[in-house]
């Protein structure tokens, strides 16, 4: 079986589990590509990602574009072996397995030697060639890399990081990654979002389960906008209405026209939006109540809409958001007929 673009990016992305900031799989696109000195073959980076961090002080943004897949056209059983050097910084990714390869529906990994360079950087060689005992093609050969992102947050301010390069040699060829990198000055802000619930009952035998609090908690550096929203999405067979009945900061009262609250019906969805008036300070909390009023509905309902809390701010490129991990928060514990009992992001 040979694998397209498609399936190496899932292969690559499978391990990933919570990646970097701003990290993103796509196509190379119109970013200017390597050109490889004259010779039997050749090599394009055909999926790459863009990994994102601040630096120590947290007032400046670098994304750079790093690869994840190859394209080598001209790697055939003829063709001599290509050394391969790689550097990354090991604080932004991580290496996992080998290398693997596929071409002419053959797939084959190839092993890599790992050490430590005296910049701390992580410097990985291998060697890239046909498929043992591959008949004479034409076929160009996929080059999976083992890149894993890194989660970076609670610190993604790293000073000194060291740009990823890439280098592929062989005959009279070399292949060379360029740094694709960006540098723009940021005050980013965070949240970590938390909710309280109950529930209702569904029909005869179920319950449904739906927040009664929510709590917004910054982490800085920058305050959490004025603007920003809490949307509330709900059943609206199971819910008929829901207000922000109380605000607190720090435990404080706050005016509760300090946040506008509005409610959207879509067919079984009811959308209820709390937008703040005011800035949330970074290390302050901010609590909102929710009065939640069920329809009181006694039959069973089908295809349930979960209940979901989700904090976003504004669309402002200077003030972006830090990927804490933690801005939405759901509770399918007692929602339907759930699969683990601990199908719960959230407070309970």
């Amino acid at each position: 079986m040979d694998i397209t673009r498609r399936t190496a990016l899932a292969v690559l992305g499978a391990g990933a589990g919570a990646v970097g900031l701003a990290t993103s799989a796509h196509g190379h696109g119109g970013q200017p590509q390597p050109a490889p000195a004259a010779g039997p073959w050749s090599s394009t980076a055909v999926e790459t990602t863009t990994l994102g961090w601040f630096d120590a002080g947290f007032t400046a943004e670098t994304l750079a574009e790093v690869p994840r897949v190859l394209e080598v056209r001209g790697l055939t059983p003829s063709t001599p072996a290509l050394a391969g050097v790689l550097v990354f910084d090991p604080r932004l990714l991580a290496r996992r397995g080998d290398v693997m390869l596929s071409s002419a529906g053959r797939v084959w990994t190839v092993p890599v030697t790992e050490h430590r360079t005296a910049e701390g950087a992580t410097e990985l060689r291998f060697a890239l060639a046909a498929a043992p005992d591959a008949a004479p093609h034409d076929a160009p050969t996929l080059v999976l890399l083992p890149l894993v992102p890194r989660a970076l947050y609670p610190a993604e301010n790293l000073p000194g990081v060291v740009p990823l390069t890439l280098t592929l040699t062989g005959g009279a060829g070399e292949y060379r990654w360029a740094d694709v990198s960006t540098t723009a000055p940021r005050v980013p802000w965070g949240a970590e979002l938390a909710a309280a619930w109950t529930s209702c009952g569904v029909g005869a035998a179920r319950s449904y389960r739906f927040p009664v609090g929510v709590r917004v908690a910054g982490v800085g550096p920058g305050p959490v906008p004025a603007g920003a929203r809490l949307t509330v999405d709900l059943d609206a067979r199971l819910v008929a209405a829901v207000a922000a009945s109380e605000l607190r900061l720090d435990g404080a009262p706050v005016d509760r026209a300090r946040a506008d609250v509005s409610s959207t019906r879509v067919g079984d969805l009811l959308r209820t939006v709390v937008q703040l008036r005011d800035e949330v300070p970074a290390d302050a909390v901010l609590d909102v109540a929710l009065d939640v009023t069920p329809t009181g509905s006694a039959h069973d309902v089908a295809g349930l809409h979960y209940a979901t809390v989700t904090l976003a701010g504004l669309d402002d490129a200077t003030r972006p958001p830090r990927a804490t991990g933690r801005y939405s928060v759901s509770d399918l514990t007692s929602s339907g007929t759930p699969h683990a009992e601990s199908a719960t992001c959230g407070t309970t």
